[in-house]
């Protein structure tokens, strides 16, 4: 039954006025609504997960859809309206947006799915961002270094183990480079790593990578998230409509797979493929082509139980998003707390 709130809002079946608030309506299929009573945004306000400000309210009174659940997002003080998850992303990069193509300069596993990657839980973030920055510098200049770039075995062992120390790792190549049996072509990967140590040596040297934190709104809906927990004939209906639209999917549907629903729409993504005589040569061809086919179709991307949270079938998530442009950064932080945030964060390579 809709109360009072309802009633002065429901005529409001369509955007916004031209404003900061553009875009946002009250659905009146939504019947339970409910309102912030004061002025300030209330994090404890059960079962609210889109959340809009009637611009003909006082003050920050808020409209809450009831038909979707989650926790509520920080809308930071009202300011703007925000719906959607709030989750971590762990990086040993510097960035001020998540980047498709910049998918692989992290872990690279892509295990769910290809896409970018983040956590519900923020110490599974900061494992991520702990394990992938634990190997690596910064330059003087604020980007990413890591020994694996140089080409001679020896010579990363010592960069790793000399950190910091530059003129060490350089002396140590130097050795290596005057031993009188070392093969002509050894000797110009050690001259190439040499001048490249250098090089960043006159630069300003580099420092242990502390890696960077992100707290992120993801926009997107769970219910337009595929499960990798359950099969595809479990999936949201949304989720389900739109593999049911696909060339390979009335087959894929009828698989019984109880987990890695991505795994088997990127399997007949690949068949598919072939089918069409597309070139499905090198990694990753079935998961970037599924990725693609689920996005047009109208999928976000995939959502699945972390490693503390899977042992028990219930528990955090992490959350694989097939479009960059559903993600908000809300702030940047490391280990000695926020850095800076959005457009403010310093630009470098991304991670994906």
């Amino acid at each position: 039954m809709q109360n009072a709130l309802a009633e002065r809002v429901a005529p409001a079946a369509r955007p916004a006025p031209a404003n900061s608030l553009a875009g946002l309506y009250f659905d009146p299929r939504y019947e339970a609504v409910a309102s912030n009573p004061t002025p300030q945004f209330d994090p404890t306000m059960a079962g609210a997960r889109d959340y809009a400000m009637d611009p003909r309210s006082v003050g920050n009174q808020i409209v809450v859809n009831m038909a979707t659940s989650a926790a509520p997002v920080d809308v930071r003080g009202g300011a703007r309206a925000v719906q959607g998850i709030r989750a971590f992303h762990g990086s040993p990069h510097r960035f001020d947006r998540f980047d498709m193509s910049r998918i692989g300069t992290g872990e690279g596993a892509q295990a769910y799915g290809h896409g970018l990657y983040f956590a519900q839980s923020e110490d599974v973030a900061r494992t991520y961002r702990d394990t992938l920055a634990r190997d690596g510098f910064r330059t003087a200049s604020g980007e990413v270094w890591s020994p694996d770039t140089l080409q001679h075995l020896n010579v990363r062992a010592a960069a790793r183990r000399n950190g910091p120390d530059l003129a060490a790792t350089i002396s140590r190549a130097e050795e290596l480079l005057a031993q009188p049996t070392m093969p002509e072509a050894t000797r110009a990967l050690l001259r190439d790593d040499i001048a490249n140590l250098r090089a960043l040596q006159n630069a300003g040297g580099v420092q242990p990578n502390p890696g960077s934190m992100y707290e992120v709104n993801l926009r997107v809906s769970p219910d337009r998230l595929l499960d990798w927990d359950a099969p595809l004939s479990q999936q949201p209906q949304a989720v389900r409509e739109a593999i049911e639209g696909l060339p390979y999917g009335q087959r894929a549907l009828r698989v019984p797979h109880q987990t890695g629903a991505m795994r088997v729409l990127e399997d007949f993504a690949s068949q598919q493929g072939l089918r069409e005589g597309a070139d499905t040569r090198g990694y990753g061809y079935g998961a970037r082509r599924a990725t693609e086919d689920l996005r047009n179709a109208g999928v976000q991307g995939v959502q699945y139980l972390d490693g503390g949270s899977r042992a028990a079938g219930e528990g955090s998530r992490n959350y694989v998003i097939f479009n960059d442009e559903l993600i908000d950064i809300l702030r940047r932080y490391g280990l000695l707390g926020m850095l800076g945030g959005g457009a403010a964060a310093t630009a470098g390579d991304e991670d994906g």
